[in-house]
């Protein structure tokens, strides 16, 4: 009989952690999903740029063609393994990389983890003065 009161009691503890848990940490869980999309974009952006760059070095000019045909290019002669996923970067000589946004969510959550906004905010691209914000809308 002890040892079933003991089992019940440890359960009972056990779904009082778990509660707390998603009580007080719920919120952590949430808003890292735009710290991992951040650091996926900048990751991405920083293997393209880096291959660009030693394409450059190696040939003296930077290669041409859409996008698409530059990053294919880039792991063809070896200064990418990959494209990085997901795979939708797009290349500008006046805007740099870019890589779309699913959602406006996305775009705010974007911001969020960069530090530049606390509220629901996703300027537009052409807006120079949001220029340190990593998600605007077309």
């Amino acid at each position: 009989m002890t040892q079933l009161i003991t089992a019940v009691i440890a359960i009972v503890i056990m779904v009082l952690l778990a509660i707390a848990a998603i009580w007080f940490g719920g919120s952590t869980f949430v808003n890292n999903s735009g710290r991992v999309d951040l650091a996926t974009y900048e990751n991405g952006a920083a293997q393209i740029e880096t291959a660009l760059s030693l394409y450059y070095a190696d040939n003296g000019v930077y290669p041409s063609g859409t996008s698409s045909d530059i990053l294919a290019s880039l792991v063809t002669l070896n200064y990418l393994d990959a494209i990085p996923a997901p795979a939708d970067y797009s290349l500008d000589e006046v805007t740099g990389i870019q890589r779309p946004l699913t959602d406006l969510h996305q775009c705010y959550m974007l911001n969020f983890a960069a530090g530049v906004t606390h509220t629901e905010e996703c300027p537009a691209c052409s807006d120079d003065t949001k220029g340190n914000y990593p998600g605007c809308t077309q």
